[in-house]
């Protein structure tokens, strides 16, 4: 195989020969092999969250699912087959973060063929506009659209996954779904996060006025009286392994027309939602191009509007190459990234939203990419201070007034999938419908409402992302990859709301220009900036030197209670895959 950064007739810098001359960790014999990937791991093996193998690799955020997601590959599946078995089982083991009732984006790329992405992400009901959502009564209704039924986007979830294997996949989807039908019905052992999760349900809950009692089917479920289930205890879901079972022997069309559309329908009804059967009938995926940009020998490509994080990451990856950040003292290089992350999430703020019927969003995703503008930031970033104001960053007026999962694919026939899916926030909307298992997103929490200024990220949002019926909430989500010619070298991309853009960023900074292993670049301590608030957010375990540099550069530097992001990437170089997930939430790859 040809190593994956070679192309044919290309000037090589001093980077890329750098990295072309990374030696080979390991002689090859035979088709099975695991050894450490880092030439920092210790010689009794890698790290639990790193596999490297020579033929297959999935990587996902619990390691239940990458498991089961490598058997497919081991049978004889393709990525796409992988990846769906590899879904359905993460909504069974991450069920706070994702499953049936959200959506996402899935980037498919095959062998001979342009990367595609699908867009399953969740839309408005017809019935919910900017002007449905209000705290006073007197005005309008007080409905939230962080909790409760008025707060769930129509999920796209099961299209998605639909649309995928009739696309590319080779097996049934009555065959990928039993081995999450087979989790939810026996169960499994509670890990760290998902006790975390729990907890923060439980918190959660007592925050909201009668929440105990009007959210009674999720705590049924997912806590013990009125406590989280304790590490290692089981987990069952019962009524979750019936409806995977529906969905497998009748197919998606059930959850958008069959019993289980009745179902939700009946439940939203019952409760005064926006949601019903016209919603749900109507719901399509769309099939975008993914956006494009060069980073030394490589070609970046990462997601396209309704989500931000394709502009932002090609963005600052670009004046990060401009400016040779791999070449910069660490004070510098982070200061210079704090910085190039304010300008794109200011231009995120007040540019993009849901390109659909709108060409000016997606003409503003190619300008914040454009070469012309990479080189105006760039020349705008002072060497060895920091704004104070964050208007500074911006060159439109302001605005007026944490749930996620993430994995990769690659098979034995080169062929990958990145794949980011959502309910949102922990535990989503807090709804279950009755019966079914299905925790409902709270999507509409990421449009602008007229009582928001900021999301649950405290990210500031513009008019660009104006709730509307139909319309795709602004999205963080970055499944990326980076290709060489036709080769995949690289797949990643991570959960955390708007840290997903600074993790995965980060990690790919790491990975191609300045040469660190996968391990390595996913477990180094993280940064986060987003313009506003205006502070500079950095992991417990960041270098203290590192933090007094930047506070004399004018940074206010905040640490974080928790991460930074949960990144998983699979990596494709020397005749071998590394896959990697990322400790923070205690995943770990599978692979052959």
């Amino acid at each position: 195989m040809r190593p994956p950064w070679r192309v044919p007739g290309e000037v090589m810098t001093t980077t890329q020969k750098g990295l072309r001359a990374r030696p080979a960790a390991i002689a090859w014999a035979g088709l099975f092999l695991v050894v450490g990937g880092c030439a920092t791991r210790p010689a009794n093996g890698p790290a639990q969250y790193e596999r490297v193998g020579a033929r297959y690799m999935v990587a996902a955020d619990h390691p239940l699912a990458s498991e089961i997601g490598a058997d497919i590959l081991r049978r004889g599946g393709n990525a796409v087959d992988a990846a769906v078995a590899t879904s359905l089982a993460l909504a069974v083991t991450r069920p706070y973060s994702t499953g049936l009732g959200g959506g996402g984006f899935m980037m498919i790329k095959w062998r001979g063929a342009q990367p595609i992405v699908l867009d399953y992400r969740e839309t408005a009901p017809q019935a919910c506009t900017a002007d449905s959502y209000g705290d006073d009564p007197q005005v309008r209704p007080a409905r939230s659209t962080r909790h409760g039924h008025w707060s769930v986007g129509v999920p796209g979830q099961m299209r998605g996954l639909q649309a995928a294997l009739e696309k590319y996949g080779s097996l049934p989807l009555s065959e990928l779904a039993e081995p999450a039908i087979r989790l939810a019905e026996k169960g499994f052992a509670v890990d760290a996060n998902t006790h975390h999760a729990m907890q923060s349900l439980t918190n959660r809950l007592a925050r909201i006025p009668d929440g105990w009692q009007r959210f009674q089917a999720l705590t049924a479920i997912y806590l013990k009286g009125r406590r989280p289930y304790a590490i290692g205890e089981t987990l069952t879901q019962p009524d979750l392994a019936l409806t995977l079972r529906r969905l497998a022997e009748r197919g998606p069309q059930d959850f958008y027309a069959g019993n289980l559309a009745h179902r939700l329908d009946t439940d939203s009804s019952a409760h005064r939602g926006p949601i019903g059967l016209r919603d749900l009938g109507a719901y399509a995926v769309q099939t975008r191009e993914p956006l494009s940009g060069r980073i030394g020998p490589y070609r970046v490509v990462s997601m396209p509007p309704p989500s931000s994080g394709g502009a932002c990451l090609l963005q600052v990856l670009g004046i990060l190459d401009a400016m040779r950040a791999a070449t910069l003292a660490p004070g510098d290089y982070y200061h210079v990234l704090a910085e190039a992350l304010k300008f794109a999430f200011a231009q995120r703020a007040t540019r993009l939203g849901d390109a659909d019927g709108r060409p000016q969003i997606a003409r503003a995703a190619a300008r914040m990419i454009s070469p012309e503008e990479v080189q105006r930031l760039q020349s705008r970033i002072a060497q060895h201070k920091t704004a104070a104001e964050p208007t500074a960053y911006r060159g439109d007026a302001p605005p007026a007034n944490g749930g996620t999962t993430h994995f990769c694919v690659v098979d034995s026939e080169g062929n990958a999938v990145a794949a980011t899916e959502t309910i949102n926030w922990y535990f989503g909307s807090l709804v279950v419908v009755p019966g079914t298992g299905i925790v409902l997103n709270n999507e509409m929490a990421d449009f602008v409402a007229p009582q928001t200024v900021t999301n649950a990220y405290g990210m500031a949002i513009g008019d660009q992302n104006r709730l509307a019926p139909g319309r795709r909430p602004l999205s963080s989500m970055s499944p990326t990859m980076v290709l060489n010619a036709d080769d995949v070298v690289c797949v990643a991309g991570a959960s955390g709301g708007t840290r997903i853009i600074s993790a995965t960023l980060q990690v790919l900074f790491d990975i191609l220009l300045r040469d660190q292993c996968a391990a390595d670049a996913v477990a180094r301590p993280r940064l986060h900036q987003q313009w506003i608030p205006n502070a500079l957010f950095v992991e417990k375990e960041f270098p203290a030197a590192v933090r007094d540099d930047l506070l004399r550069r004018g940074h206010v530097v905040r640490e974080l209670k928790g991460h930074a992001g949960v990144c998983q990437v699979i990596y494709v170089h020397n005749n071998r895959i590394e896959g990697v997930s990322d400790p923070r939430k205690g995943g770990r790859p599978a692979g052959r």
